[in-house]
């Protein structure tokens, strides 16, 4: 992704496509904007393919799903152009629409909750005129806010990252100390949880290395989870398995809910299927990037349509 030539002036990792991995935005100076879609660990430059064709000199940006609807929307501000908001149409193109926008000139820009409804709302601080706070009205919709203190890690969490599986989806977040010039949002994660069926599961992967699984969060509330904490769910072992392997699932039979167990020795890709007693797919529970460990995952007994799978599974 070397690009001789272009100025950044702020960049940051986000799921735009809510995939499960982090894609880059990058604001430039005297450039048109970059972002690159994160495709199985290879960047394509999609910006202008997508519709988000901010130009100028942009100063700052805040990338999250303002309108609670399982998408990153954008909001970018520059020294010399109007500041945009983009609405996140899937993953697929971005819109300009227009909200938020004004001709000023922003130094900076920041995203934080300041009302703690369940949505974000939008700080721009001007090298023209007072600061600029816009507050998100927001939608009816539920959110799950995590408060992250480290132990072993920083304690603020910094580098922490946080993978929501929920209705068959997946969405990443990470704890940052800024996105932008002279800016830094909240260290609290906010989760917008859209149309989401749930169960929700949240796997924190800590700057120490560990990871722990955290289930069963009432929604519509901000939760502390503390590294290592023992209503947390490890899910890696401290010693590296030395061959692949895979449990038996417990429990077995079960009426809810199973876990499945397995060893990773190394670093990989890994598919979790599920099929029926004659080989045909029921359930693609897992499809990615794994890192060598333990790890576990959950199966409700349900199909990729969302329908009950048959007892004899």
């Amino acid at each position: 992704m070397q690009e001789p030539g272009v100025r950044s002036w702020g960049a940051s990792w986000n799921d735009i496509d809510h995939d499960g991995d982090f894609d880059l935005y990058v604001s430039c100076l005297g450039s048109p904007c970059r972002l690159f879609r994160n495709d199985a660990g290879s960047f394509v430059e999609v910006g202008n393919t997508l519709g988000v064709d901010a130009s100028g000199s942009q100063t700052g940006h805040v990338a999250f799903d303002f309108d609670n609807d399982n998408d990153e929307d954008l909001y970018v501000g520059a020294f010399d152009e109007p500041n945009i908001y983009y609405d996140n149409l899937t993953g697929s193109a971005f819109y300009n629409s227009g909200k938020a926008a004004d001709n000023l000139q922003a130094r900076s820009v920041t995203g934080a909750d300041y009302d703690s409804d369940g949505d974000e709302d939008i700080h721009v601080v001007l090298s023209n005129g007072n600061n600029l706070l816009y507050s998100n009205n927001g939608t009816a919709r539920p959110w799950i806010r995590l408060r992250l203190t480290g132990v072993s890690s920083n304690r603020m969490a910094i580098g922490a990252r946080v993978t929501l599986k929920s209705g068959g989806q997946r969405y990443v977040q990470q704890i940052t100390g800024g996105t932008g010039y002279i800016s830094q949002g909240e260290q609290r994660l906010l989760f917008p949880l859209g149309t989401l069926a749930g169960p929700d599961t949240f796997d924190v992967r800590w700057p120490s290395g560990a990871f722990q699984r955290v289930t069963g969060l009432a929604r519509n509330q901000t939760h502390t989870i503390l590294e290592m904490d023992q209503t947390a769910v490890p899910v890696v072992d401290a010693v590296r398995p030395q061959v692949l392997a895979m449990a038996q699932n417990h429990p077995n039979p079960f009426q809810s809910s199973t876990l499945i167990r397995f060893a990773l020795p190394t670093a990989g890709r890994v598919t979790l299927t599920i099929l029926d007693v004659q080989g045909r797919l029921v359930r693609t529970i897992l499809d990615e990037e794994l890192a060598a460990g333990v790890w576990e995952e959950a199966w409700d007994g349900r199909g990729n349509d969302g329908t009950a799978a048959a007892s004899s599974v």
